[in-house]
């Protein structure tokens, strides 16, 4: 068990400094090392100034498995490139993000308002089917 340890401030009063968790609890494996958060802010920094992406890099800006990119890419399900021998695969960034936003999905109000449109436009009264 871990316990909690005192401090003494400059100004004389007590801090109480109280581990967050015990190394072998479950939410211990839920916290990041400041070394961890450091390299996942540099490897996004790099991300950001790169036009061409491999694998590794659009797994980790869009969260997707590189499992599940592979198989986008040998569907053809993805906009990518291949190097000259079909070795390496490569994603343009501007492509990843047009890709990501491909398939809008409009809101509630929107949907309403084109139901309204239409309802206006197209009156129920029109007669169909031949004189009478």
């Amino acid at each position: 068990m871990l316990r909690p340890q005192r401090l003494k401030c400059a100004d004389g009063d007590a801090v109480s400094l109280t581990p967050q968790t015990d190394p072998t609890t479950e939410s211990a494996t839920n916290t990041m090392t400041i070394e961890q958060r450091l390299e996942r802010i540099e490897q996004f920094t790099l991300l950001a100034a790169k036009d061409v992406l491999t694998t590794d890099d659009v797994a980790a800006y869009t969260g997707l498995s590189k499992g599940y990119l592979y198989q986008l890419v040998s569907r053809r399900g993805i906009p990518h490139y291949k190097s000259e021998g079909g070795k390496y695969t490569y994603f343009k960034k501007s492509e990843i993000n047009a890709w990501l936003l491909a398939h809008r999905v409009a809101s509630k109000a929107e949907n309403e308002a084109a139901a309204v449109a239409y309802v206006v436009n197209n009156p129920t009264n029109k007669r169909k089917g031949g004189a009478k």
